[in-house]
């Protein structure tokens, strides 16, 4: 279970870091 947890852990920071990176930079959704 801890395995599992750290794992999830990582990836919310992951998620978090991208979205981060989308909101300063708007452009990045514009050119999807």
């Amino acid at each position: 279970p801890d395995e599992c947890l750290e794992i999830n852990f990582k990836v919310s920071l992951a998620l978090v870091e991208i979205v981060q990176k989308i909101n300063t930079r708007p452009r990045y959704i514009l050119a999807k």
